[in-house]
């Protein structure tokens, strides 16, 4: 992580700036420094130091500190929960509805991850298919783009390329904020709205890597629209409306 939140303060401050105010660990002497904190959970932050002469460091949770949706794939306690009461009548109504307004779930998708590819979209229906997020029966149609943006990392490499470059900047993740550790918290009344996060990591150099804390540069909160579907209907290429009114139906099982 290469920024957090001010020790003191409520604004964010890098590693480089943490390091310039605060110093570094004193040689063995206890560390008496105040701690920078985790804009997600406002844990207490250890700073890191480089491995480099061009590394300076990086924020990271101490070791036994409790669960923050930044220290892992936050999509992985979704995944292990199936839905306890399967309505599969829902279902079939969601993705109907889905269908017949899939530009205006594409286009909320496409605005939070950037270059969003055509192939990237039809992996989110299929995990979706895979992981019975349709049969939520509390899971309304507004919910749907941001409920997709869970189920799957971002990598640079599955994004729109152009003259054969991928376009996307960053590897992005999404989650919600501590209070929300799987679907079904998500209807569970609370004291606030849960907050909806993306975060962007620099891709691994390596194949077969994910990104983890220390990879990421930039937080976002995503304010999430709750009248999108009352949008004039979106204007997207012909070729993907084509494609995808004929294809759509088949990836959603209809």
């Amino acid at each position: 992580m290469k920024s957090a939140f001010h020790p003191s303060q409520n604004r964010k401050i890098t590693i480089e700036q943490y390091i310039k105010e605060f110093g570094r660990k004193v040689i063995l002497e206890d560390d008496n420094r105040p701690r920078a904190r985790c804009p997600i959970c406002e844990q207490s932050l250890n700073d890191v130091g480089g491995r480099s002469e061009s590394s300076i460091g990086h924020f990271s949770h101490f070791q036994k500190s409790g669960y923050c949706p930044t220290k892992a794939s936050a999509a992985l306690p979704f995944k292990l929960l199936a839905p306890t009461t399967p309505n599969k009548a829902h279902a079939s109504y969601l993705k109907k509805q889905f269908l017949d307004k899939w530009k205006w779930h594409y286009s909320i998708l496409s605005e939070n991850v950037p270059f969003l590819s055509y192939q990237e979209f039809i992996e989110l229906i299929k995990e979706a298919n895979r992981l019975r997020i349709w049969e939520y029966a509390k899971l309304i149609e507004q919910e749907l783009p941001y409920t997709l943006m869970l189920l799957n990392d971002f990598p640079v490499n599955t994004s729109y390329k152009l003259n054969g470059q991928y376009q996307r900047k960053y590897w992005l993740r999404f989650f919600y904020d501590t209070n929300v550790k799987s679907f079904n918290d998500l209807w569970i009344k609370q004291s606030s709205t849960p907050k909806f996060f993306r975060a962007s990591y620099l891709q691994p150099t390596k194949n077969n890597e994910i990104p983890n804390f220390r990879d990421m540069i930039n937080l976002k909160c995503i304010k999430k629209e709750d009248n999108f579907l009352a949008r004039c209907e979106p204007k997207l290429p012909a070729w993907l409306v084509l494609k995808l009114n004929l294809d759509l139906p088949k990836y959603l099982n209809l």
